[in-house]
């Protein structure tokens, strides 16, 4: 192992009290980490180490030789992270309320700094909570599934099959060959929230990622947690998907409720052209686009891009549309379906059989 890499697994193991009680054995996978205490294997880093420690975690087994005191200590840790977190997002609303107070006071059609009215602010206002309402409605167990779910998706992609595949992929052996593939996908997070499905993500074995979020709150809060679970290879930006600023493509673009979000908003047939041209623009040919919807079917994901096809073919006809443009809209279907997860649990609703959530996966032309 290089000078470098030791001043780097050292620095890590200084900033993390977790190594104490832990090992990684293989310098190059820092996600497997063994228990000093009972030599279990975890394989989802340092975090699940700890989760070992503490105990009382849904498919975790607690360490059978951790003494009291150290579990004790970490999950005292532990809280007071999830109780910094809540209180953060506390003093955040009452700052939210104290500027809707101002604003109602000065008149809902005032004229803000910046040339923006209060109706608009409280439109942004109304955009956020959806999108923080659509945020919680997608728990770890759902991540862990996209996660898992997705990493089998591009192995297979990786390995020439690109027809509409089963959820998991043939054999030990192809998947091991897939997992080296992995580190060559370029990933993108659409409204990554608290950066959790890439941490999912960095488990599966993918390693360039980025996640963008409009909300600075939320990119602080993401980059605070990818520390303090051991992923300081994710970069977060700042940047709002209807007005991308990020110049650079992904082979794999992933969005958990942003276009939920924006189908929402008051003005949301001008908003979900105006993310179908960011998502245009970020995904690689040949690249491809997981949306996971909690209030769309899958029928109805396959339908949207359709629709967005459609539009651009009509678009590419148009000589008005045309009309000054050195090149024509490619009239080609631009995003083609490939895949769906099958493994989430369904219900029967008047008659016909649903579930709570859908994830679609495309190729882009």
């Amino acid at each position: 192992m290089s000078s470098s890499a030791s001043n780097a697994t050292a620095n890590e193991k200084k900033k993390d009290e977790g190594w104490e009680y832990g090992e990684a054995r293989d310098p190059t996978n820092r996600n497997v980490v063994w228990c000093k205490l009972c030599n279990k294997k975890c394989t989802a880093g340092i975090s699940r180490l700890k989760e070992h420690l503490i105990g009382g975690y849904l498919n975790v087994t607690k360490c059978p030789n951790v003494p009291v005191k150290v579990s004790k200590k970490f999950k005292d840790m532990a809280d007071k992270v999830k109780n910094d977190t809540k209180e953060k997002t506390r003093l955040e609303e009452e700052k939210r309320k104290r500027a809707q107070d101002v604003d109602e006071e000065s008149g809902e059609e005032e004229d803000c700094s910046g040339g923006i009215t209060s109706r608009q602010i409280a439109t942004c206002r109304i955009a956020v909570a959806i999108h923080m309402l659509l945020i919680a409605r997608f728990g770890p167990g759902v991540m862990d599934t996209v996660a898992t779910w997705t990493k089998n998706l591009c192995i297979n992609i990786s390995q020439g099959h690109m027809q509409d595949m089963p959820n998991e992929v043939s054999s030990e052996e192809s998947i091991k060959q897939g997992i080296t593939d992995l580190s060559t996908w370029s990933v993108l997070d659409l409204g990554t929230g608290n950066g959790l499905l890439l941490q999912e993500l960095a488990k599966q074995g993918f390693s360039d990622m980025t996640g963008v979020d409009y909300s600075e709150g939320a990119i602080d809060l993401a980059r605070n947690l990818a520390e303090r679970d051991g992923f300081t290879n994710i970069n977060f930006l700042v940047d709002d998907v209807l007005e991308i600023k990020l110049d650079r493509q992904f082979r794999l673009v992933m969005d958990k409720g942003t276009l939920d979000a924006i189908g929402l908003h008051p003005d949301g047939s001008l908003k979900r052209i105006m993310y179908w041209n960011s998502v245009l623009r970020l995904v690689a040919p040949g690249g491809i686009l997981v949306i996971t919807s909690c209030n769309n079917t899958k029928d109805e994901l396959v339908r949207e891009v359709e629709n967005m096809n459609q539009r651009r073919l009509s678009a590419s006809q148009d000589p008005e549309t045309l009309k000054g443009q050195a090149t024509s809209v490619d009239p080609l279907p631009v995003f083609r379906y490939i895949s769906h997860v099958r493994s989430y649990p369904t219900f029967m609703f008047g008659g016909s059989e649903g579930s709570r959530v859908a994830t679609v996966a495309f190729v882009r032309s």
